[in-house]
């Protein structure tokens, strides 16, 4: 623990209810956090005991839906934490050379600089590897011998064997947890090795319920709050959400929490307030925004269902 730590309570730091006193020891290093942000008390209970290294909690998995919210949970909790976070999207090309470190030509000469991976687990902070299971499966296999407890990091590079910080905390995230995708919506994510697996303790982020969507939105962007423009939003992204195909419905399409912010900073930008396209027809800036959100570029048969959905909803002309 950093001497320089020092105790603030849970409710004040994430937000939560707790107890009166029951508190963590934060670190001394800053980042920028996400006011708006909402945390869930029984997710961030879990993570809390992740950190703190207690039995079963060693290494971490956050599995979910695109758009829920993984990796921004890791980065909001290691903000108010003041530790140290690296992260890196990885894919079917990582290698396990590339996430420890790289060759650099600086002042005429080759040298070699350490990566996220190695720097984390050298010094203490948290390492999150994106989209894990889409990184080749023996690839992936290489990190087992530092996953496991007392475990070192041997540098392919410079072949110096690094003994594991006792803050390192190593985490992916992903959409299936390493089973694979049968569904079609997450192309490239593979079916990963067992033994790998079973190194982490997997967490699946569950979705927020209408009132912490409702919450989110307007905490990120004010201007919906006290109008009825947030509540009808949020049910209508839900319900494209629940016809989506990567949760059993047909639609290639999602507006996920993520695209459901982006589609309300749009909205009540001056950019989208209703205009003559031309033709003496007004725009319609919900959905005129709605489509630059997250629409444009998809079938034009799945941007029309979307469309009649959403307008189902919000009591709107759908064509625009």
């Amino acid at each position: 623990m950093d001497q320089d730590a020092k105790m603030v309570e849970i409710r004040t730091l994430f937000g939560v209810d707790a107890p009166e006193g029951a508190g963590v020891f934060v670190g001394k290093g800053s980042r920028v956090i996400n006011p708006s942000y909402i945390f869930n008390k029984r997710v961030l209970r879990k993570i809390l005991s992740w950190f703190d290294g207690e039995p079963g909690f060693q290494n971490l998995g956050v599995v979910g839906n695109a758009g829920v919210g993984k990796t921004t949970l890791l980065k909001e909790f290691s903000a108010r934490m003041g530790v140290e976070f690296r992260s890196v999207s990885v894919s079917g090309d990582t290698r396990f050379e590339s996430l420890c470190g790289r060759r650099e030509i600086k002042n005429g000469s080759t040298e070699y600089v350490e990566q996220g991976l190695t720097e984390m687990f050298r010094s203490g902070g948290i390492f999150c590897a994106n989209e894990f299971f889409r990184m080749d499966a023996g690839e992936a296999m290489r990190m087992v011998e530092f996953l496991d407890e007392g475990g070192s990091l041997a540098n392919p590079e410079t072949g110096e064997v690094i003994p594991r910080h006792p803050e390192f905390r190593f985490c992916f995230t992903g959409n299936s947890g390493g089973f694979g995708d049968e569904t079609g919506a997450y192309a490239g994510e593979r079916r990963g090795s067992f033994a790998l697996r079973d190194r982490f303790f997997i967490l699946e982020l569950p979705e927020m319920t209408p009132e912490e969507e409702k919450m989110m939105l307007v905490r990120a962007v004010p201007q919906l709050e006290n109008t009825p423009f947030a509540e009808r939003m949020v049910a209508a992204a839900r319900a494209v959400r629940a016809a989506f195909v990567g949760r059993g419905g047909g639609l290639p399409v999602d507006v996920s929490p993520r695209a459901l912010v982006r589609w309300g900073n749009l909205f009540v930008s001056p950019a989208y307030q209703a205009y003559d396209t031309g033709n003496g027809v007004m725009s319609n800036p919900l959905l005129e925004s709605l489509g630059d959100a997250c629409l444009n570029g998809a079938p034009q048969d799945a941007r029309e269902a979307v469309m009649e959905l959403v307008g189902q909803w919000l009591g709107l002309d759908t064509e625009f």
